[in-house]
């Protein structure tokens, strides 16, 4: 299991990079950005980016799910090339077909249901960015698929340069506003586009299959209202947002949005090594064991993120934004944990996907989309953004605990409801009293004290609450021995 462990870390660290520079990138050019653009800027550039997850989710269909588990099949009767082509021409023009649908009736769903009148300019700009986007962030994910690390990580950085250094002139220096920062993303994208599809042509010679994109279609439209009903989470937190609250509060949870991303990136470069290497293994008691340990363990490092992070948000709000946005430090934590149990579904569902139970899974969902809305709805007229962000979170929450127990249904592997449970309940409690403390009057001394003790805690007791005690035990003998032959190297 220890090399399988070095495998998912390297690979994490490999995958990861790109968007640990990316989301850190966004992280420093908060100050600038948010120095030109209002809360209400904000406000309608999360608007907008919510629509353009749906777009996304219908140019896509579920079929990137269904080729991932294509691309491993050994039996399929297609080559990866056949694959590769038949995806990414798909892609394109049924993207191009959706994205003009989006265009023409968009701007009457901004004005009839948000009441926001958008220019369709900037409508047009903000569409044509996720349209390029699918196809490239596609054609980058079979770079991953087929281990061209080097490729992947380039095109990555490039891409990142080119956006922000033209979203930036943009911006500040042109003061194009909202329209310079979406022509800035547009740009980035289009520009490095021609590259990836110029390293993928030596496996875009076979020809396109539509026997092949019908096997795609039935693996991945069950799975299509999977992407849909994530995005409802997502949409119902920045709709009741704008329903009880304003533009401006949209705007600020944008921006608390954001600083949450960074810390759990690392999460996400996991999730891209974990797919290829789970799907890529056999069966059996080793395999299982080495899953059930990662789900803990990683469950475990993403509690204490989170309360580790709305623990210091106060000060990196104070540094990477403007202080319009400070009350945005409030909803840092729970988006963070919200974001990673919406990024570890293909983890907690691992019994259903192997099995390709792909119906189940979506019901799962749905079901945590639909909770989304009740919860969200209840709470933010109560709790304010806070209410929408811990109710999105326990939506995500949901949906994970469900996958889970219909996983181990078609799959006993081994993961566990209650200890996910445990972590939850002392992340939210332990999150709500760092927030409670910040916002009360007692002097700094004192909530830094009671802050650091919250944190101190979390430490110890979270793996005790998350990992098995043998895989925790066998954990901490090997950290010891670590250090205890470091100790002695440095000693002679």
């Amino acid at each position: 299991m220890r090399n399988l462990i070095k495998k998912v870390a390297g690979d994490t660290a490999i995958y990861g990079l790109p968007s640990i520079l990316s989301k850190s990138v966004g992280i420093l050019v908060l100050p600038i950005v948010t120095r030109f653009l209002s809360p209400s800027d904000y406000g309608i550039i999360e608007l907008l980016n919510i629509f353009g997850v749906v777009i996304t989710s219908f140019i896509i269909m579920g079929l990137n799910a269904s080729r991932t588990i294509i691309f491993y099949e050994n039996d399929s009767g297609f080559t990866k090339s056949s694959l590769i082509k038949t995806y990414v021409l798909f892609l394109s023009t049924w993207g191009f077909f959706i994205t003009l649908v989006a265009i023409i009736i968009c701007p009457y769903i901004f004005s009839y249901g948000f009441n926001k009148n958008i220019s369709i300019d900037l409508i047009i700009i903000s569409f044509l960015g996720f349209f390029f986007a699918a196809i490239r962030n596609g054609i980058q994910d079979f770079f991953r698929l087929l281990f061209w690390r080097f490729k992947f990580v380039f095109l990555s950085g490039l891409q990142l340069a080119l956006t922000y250094s033209l979203l930036l002139f943009m911006v500040s220096v042109l003061h194009w506003g909202l329209k310079g920062y979406f022509l800035g993303i547009l740009a980035g994208t289009v520009i490095t586009l021609p590259i990836g599809i110029y390293w993928m042509i030596p496996m875009l010679r076979d020809r396109f299959s539509f026997s092949l994109l019908k096997k795609m279609v039935i693996i991945g439209v069950p799975v299509m209202p999977t992407d849909l009903a994530l995005s409802c989470i997502t949409f119902s937190e920045r709709f009741f947002i704008l329903r009880f609250l304003s533009l401006d509060d949209l705007g600020v949870y944008s921006v608390g949005a954001r600083l949450a991303s960074i810390v759990l990136v690392l999460l996400w470069g996991f999730r891209l090594a974990w797919a290829p290497l789970a799907l890529s293994l056999e069966k059996g008691a080793e395999s299982f064991r080495f899953y059930s340990f990662m789900d803990g363990a990683i469950k475990v490092a993403a509690s204490y993120v989170a309360i580790l992070l709305t623990a210091l948000s106060p000060i990196l709000i104070t540094i990477f934004a403007d202080h319009r946005y400070f009350s945005g430090y409030k909803v840092v934590g729970f988006i963070a944990y919200g974001n990673f149990f919406a990024s570890i579904y293909w983890i907690s569902g691992l019994g259903i996907l192997t099995n390709k139970k792909t119906t189940i899974y979506t019901l799962c969902i749905i079901i945590s989309a639909l909770s989304s809305v009740f919860i969200i709805y209840h709470l933010t007229p109560f709790l304010g953004v806070v209410g929408a962000a811990a109710g999105g979170c326990l939506a995500h929450i949901i949906g994970n605990i469900l996958v889970i127990y219909f996983g181990e249904k078609c799959e006993p592997i081994g993961f566990s409801i209650v200890r996910t449970l445990l972590l939850v309940v002392w992340s939210f409690s332990a999150i709500f009293a760092e927030i409670s403390i910040i916002e009360s009057s007692l002097p700094l001394w004192v909530d830094i004290s009671f802050i650091l003790t919250i944190n101190i805690i979390s430490l110890i007791c979270l793996p005790l609450l998350g990992i098995p005690m043998d895989e925790l035990s066998k954990l901490i003998r090997i950290v010891l021995v670590y250090f205890r032959i470091n100790f002695i190297k440095n000693n002679k």
